[in-house]
């Protein structure tokens, strides 16, 4: 049995990245450990690399008022929400949500995972009970997916896996992993002093969802649910600190 060795993790993960393909489930136990300790200390030395960033734009702001300051949307959707419904809500059920709608595609849960897109699309567009834009484009969806499921039947599930799962995969990897970061681009006000450190958030975030694939692919599920979950959790303390 190999102890945790960082450098040897990085290199498997760079492999990985040139060729998500090669992920797989049936990896020993020992080593899906590893992979889920070495994703935890890149997400931690992210998670501080966006603090140093985040305090960084904060002083250039406070010293030469060019308003770098980072603006955060969610001040005004959080506010008035108690601190254990937040947490149940930041750290269990929003991480869950997003794994089982961008991750689980990944496993060949293709299907599955789309019944829940249409929450992860009231979520980044900031659902509101008066928006029935955002519900009836949600329900379209899934109408559509039911409709071609139950007339093309085994030939829908060829053509999913064929589009989807075959050599072409990797091209779908880095885009529904692009596609889960760019749906936190709402998280900040953006103007044409914050697009700065708003692609600098938005690129070290999306090494972050990265790391989430990795682990779905190479670990499973609940290995990339607890990074996951971690990762929100490290925010909650942090929101809450700075407060």
């Amino acid at each position: 049995m190999k102890s945790f060795n960082l450098k040897n993790e990085f290199l498997f993960f760079r492999l990985f990245l040139k060729n998500p393909n090669k992920g797989g489930i049936g990896t020993s136990k020992h080593n899906k450990f590893n992979h889920l300790i070495f994703a935890l200390v890149i997400n931690i030395l992210i998670i501080i690399s966006l603090e140093i960033v985040e305090i960084g734009f904060n002083l250039i702001d406070r010293n030469f008022h060019k308003n770098f300051s980072i603006q955060n949307n969610l001040d005004d959707d959080l506010n008035g929400i108690s601190k254990p419904l937040l947490f149940l809500i930041l750290c269990i059920i929003v991480p869950t949500v997003e794994e089982v709608a961008f991750r689980l595609p990944l496993n060949k849960n293709f299907k599955w995972s789309l019944i829940f897109t249409f929450l992860i699309i009231m979520l980044s567009l900031k659902f509101k009970p008066n928006d029935i834009t955002t519900i009836l484009m949600s329900l379209t969806l899934l109408i559509v997916i039911f409709v071609a499921n139950q007339i093309l039947k085994a030939r829908f599930n060829l053509i999913i896996n064929e589009i989807f799962y075959g050599k072409y995969f990797y091209i779908f990897f880095y885009c529904l992993t692009l596609i889960f970061s760019l749906c936190h681009i709402n998280n900040y006000e953006w103007n044409n002093y914050t697009i700065i450190n708003g692609l600098i958030f938005l690129s070290l975030s999306f090494i972050i969802d990265l790391l989430f694939g990795f682990l779905m692919l190479n670990c499973g599920f609940w290995y990339s649910l607890t990074l996951h979950i971690t990762n929100n959790f490290i925010g909650y303390i942090i929101y809450f600190s700075i407060k």
